[in-house]
């Protein structure tokens, strides 16, 4: 069975004009993505299991690790309510959201690795307990 490509780009969590707006290198990132999930239908158990899974209360007030949440409004797994829920309750963690790119975050690379970039560092000159990393490049 052949899949229609904006199908699988939104099973992917992103909106197909995103995609489909997106730079040829960011497709062709798209197309290893879709390639790396197929067939599609070796996931469907693990997706019914995602599915039936009810989380509760969660103790994140206890978290002591420097935390970075990042999310794009235009998710189709619909992840920004929970982001913001963890960047609320997780003391000092900073959340960065994305107007779009989806849940692959299309577009948005070298805004994603600055802002990963930034916030090592951040944690690196605050005294945190992360092995320091450096920015190549």
């Amino acid at each position: 069975m052949r899949l229609v490509r904006s199908k699988v780009v939104q099973f992917l969590g992103m909106p197909p004009e995103v995609e489909a707006r997106a730079s040829p290198a960011e497709r062709e990132r798209v197309n290893e993505i879709m390639k790396s999930i197929q067939p599609l239908s070796m996931r469907i158990e693990g997706i019914r299991n995602e599915a039936a899974i009810t989380l509760g209360p969660l103790p994140l007030e206890r978290i002591t690790t420097p935390t970075l949440v990042i999310s794009a409004r235009d998710d189709l797994y619909i992840t920004l309510p929970a982001a913001e829920h963890l960047a609320e309750h997780i003391p000092g963690a900073k959340l960065v959201v994305l107007d779009s790119g989806g849940h692959l975050m299309v577009g948005h690379g070298r805004e994603v690795e600055g802002a990963i970039a930034d916030f090592l560092e951040g944690v690196e000159t605050g005294g945190g307990n992360v092995s320091p990393l450096r920015r190549s490049g």
